[in-house]
């Protein structure tokens, strides 16, 4: 029988803070937000170039949104080089456990202006809606955030909604 009493904890312990651990916890804890995830996938790019948030908090949602969309930037801009460092990539993916693809979709997600991002953060819009709204444009564009929030469920909600697709052949 137990007692609720232990002789040891198993702990992990890691020399330094690590932002792809804290992406991988988070996301076992409570899965991300799709803007959530765009957020982290930036993180870590601009983080694997060597490029750290500010210190300080953020003053605007311009400049929060700001940092992220670093990652956004060409190498020429952000790094004043042609091209990304060799197996950039690479190195990525298996940081994050995802391809390419995936994180450039979720990075251009940043495009939406702030107001937009913030309440499809909230609302938890998926990408296929998000994609949407931005091929909108630009002005349009929180209008449709705007409709979106208003008429549609979060994406969780939108799931548990709708009815399983049919398997073919039965």
């Amino acid at each position: 029988m137990e007692t609720g009493e232990y002789e040891s904890i198993p702990a992990v312990v890691h020399a330094e803070p690590s932002r792809f651990l804290q992406i991988t916890e988070n996301e076992e804890v409570e899965p991300l937000s799709t803007i959530g995830r765009a957020r982290q996938v930036a993180i870590a790019y601009l983080e694997t170039l060597g490029i750290f948030p500010p210190a300080n908090p953020p003053a605007s949602e311009e400049e929060y949104w700001g940092f992220y969309r670093q990652a956004l930037l060409g190498p020429e801009e952000l790094l004043g080089q042609k091209r990304l460092p060799d197996k950039f990539w690479s190195q990525l993916e298996e940081k994050l456990g995802m391809h390419r693809v995936s994180m450039l979709g979720l990075l251009g997600l940043l495009h939406l202006p702030e107001n937009s991002l913030q309440r499809a953060d909230k609302r938890r819009l998926n990408q296929s809606q998000i994609e949407a709204v931005l091929t909108a444009p630009q002005d349009l564009q929180e209008q449709f955030i705007d409709l979106a929030v208003a008429h549609l469920p979060p994406a969780p909600r939108s799931k548990r909604l709708s009815p399983p697709a049919a398997t073919p052949g039965r």
